[in-house]
């Protein structure tokens, strides 16, 4: 998807394909070259992902806490 892409619910973009617009339509179809590019790029950010995921939780409530918390407090 290029950016600022809107795509309607329920539309489904085939892998390999560039599509653009609001709403989506399609472009074109990807490159063998830009395909490859791409599954390169995407195991490099799941690597650097997996470096870093133990940075966060995987799912947080904190902000719901930290809510009652405040509420808690006589200001």
């Amino acid at each position: 998807l290029e950016p600022g892409t809107v795509v309607p619910p329920y539309r489904e973009i085939p892998s390999g394909q560039v599509w653009a617009g609001n709403p989506a339509r399609f472009v074109r179809d990807l490159s063998d070259d830009e395909q490859d590019a791409f599954e390169t790029s995407m195991d490099r950010l799941h690597e650097v992902t997996g470096r870093h995921a133990d940075e966060f939780p995987e799912y947080s409530m904190l902000h719901v806490q930290a809510e009652k918390e405040t509420e808690k407090l006589d200001w």
